[in-house]
């Protein structure tokens, strides 16, 4: 399997934000030579409510 990063950059600055792979649905982060890797299908099959605004009278 080949893995294929996606970089995405602040556009003012350039810097890079993230790495997102869209195939295993992964987000990478680097700070400070501390790399996290995040896997965006555990947030998929998390039910989550909608937080309802309150109403304006």
């Amino acid at each position: 399997m080949t893995v294929h990063w996606i970089d995405v950059r602040d556009e003012a600055a350039g810097w890079l934000l993230f790495r997102y792979d869209p195939t295993r649905k992964l987000i990478e982060t680097k700070q400070r030579g501390r790399k996290v890797i995040v896997d965006l299908t555990q947030f998929e099959q998390m039910s989550v409510r909608p937080i309802d605004k309150p109403r304006q009278t």
